[in-house]
């Protein structure tokens, strides 16, 4: 997990895929059904390194590995679990 617990957003979680940029890891979740993000919400659709990224210690490789998970009110435990099994299964390929 990027980032101190302490200033954080509880419903974020913003993590480095070591092995894969990003984008390849959200296309791969996106294909077993989960929706996540890559980069900074508050940058989204730019192309360069967003402060925030850089503001939290990364440097622009350490950026391209970043992914952010959102979630939400409604999220269930299954959801939670199935989540955390595929991102393993996608992570260890």
């Amino acid at each position: 997990m990027i980032g101190a617990i302490e200033n954080r957003l509880p419903f974020h979680i913003g993590l480095l895929v070591h092995g894969w940029s990003g984008q390849q890891f959200m296309l791969e979740c996106d294909r077993a059904g989960i929706a996540i993000a890559v980069g900074s919400a508050c940058r989204a659709g730019q192309t360069n390194i967003p402060e925030s990224l850089t503001a939290i210690g990364l440097n622009l490789e350490k950026a391209d590995q970043y992914v952010r998970l959102s979630f939400g009110e409604p999220t269930t435990e299954n959801e939670v679990d199935f989540l955390i099994e595929n991102l393993i299964k996608i992570a260890c390929r």
